[in-house]
C-alpha cells in the first residue's frame, strides 16, 4: 500500500488505519460552465466502516479531542453519536448531501462546514444570504456560532471562533488524530 507506506515513514500514526481487501472510494466531479458541479460518488472502503471499528477507534480518544468527518463515509450518525457521548468536538462536512443528513442530529456537531448546496438543503433556504440565520434558528443548541459557510472557492466567510479553534487545535495540539 503505497500511500499508508509514505504515511508510516514519515512518523504519521497509521494505528486507525483499516486495511481491507476492496477497492478505495472515489468521486467523479462534473463542472458546468456556470462553476456549478455535479458530483457522483463510489464509496468504496470508505463505506465498510463497522461499527466495531468505530467503536476501537473511539475508545481510544479522550473528551475535548476533534474528529473531522466527511458525508463520504458510512455510519456517520453512529460515529456522531459515540464521539458526541466521550465529549469530543466534532468538525463535520456534510458534503456531499444527501437526505440521510437529514436525520443527523445536527445539535453534536461542533462545528458545521457547508458549502453553498448544503447550506441551501440543510437550512431549508433557497437564499444563500440567509442560510446562517436559518441555521441558527433550526439548530439553536449546537452550531449556532459554529457554523463555517464556504461559496465558490475563493469566497470563503468564517466565523472568528472557527479560526479561533482550528489554531488551538490544529496547530497545537498534534496527539489528535483523524477518523
Amino acid at each position: 500500500m503505497f500511500l499508508f507506506d509514505i504515511l508510516h515513514k514519515n512518523g504519521v500514526d497509521t494505528t486507525y488505519i483499516n486495511r481491507v481487501d476492496a477497492k478505495n472510494g472515489h468521486a467523479i466531479i462534473q463542472v458546468d460552465e456556470s462553476g456549478e458541479n455535479s458530483i457522483f460518488v463510489h464509496k468504496g472502503t470508505n463505506g465498510m466502516i463497522t461499527e466495531q471499528f468505530v467503536d476501537y477507534v473511539i475508545e481510544n480518544f479522550e473528551k475535548g479531542d476533534i474528529i473531522l468527518l466527511q458525508n463520504e463515509i458510512n455510519n456517520l450518525e453512529y460515529i456522531i453519536d459515540k464521539a458526541y457521548q466521550k465529549g469530543m468536538r466534532i468538525f463535520f462536512n456534510p458534503s456531499p448531501f444527501n437526505n440521510k443528513l437529514l436525520e443527523i442530529n445536527l445539535d453534536k456537531i461542533y462545528c458545521l462546514v457547508v458549502n453553498e448546496h448544503e447550506a441551501k438543503e440543510m437550512s431549508g433556504v433557497q437564499k444563500i444570504d440567509d442560510a446562517m440565520d436559518a441555521f441558527k434558528i433550526k439548530y439553536p443548541k449546537g452550531i449556532k456560532h459554529r457554523l463555517s459557510l464556504c461559496l465558490h472557492a475563493p469566497v470563503v466567510f468564517i466565523l472568528w471562533n472557527i479560526l479561533h479553534y482550528m489554531f488551538n487545535y490544529f496547530f497545537t495540539c498534534f496527539k489528535h488524530r483523524l477518523l
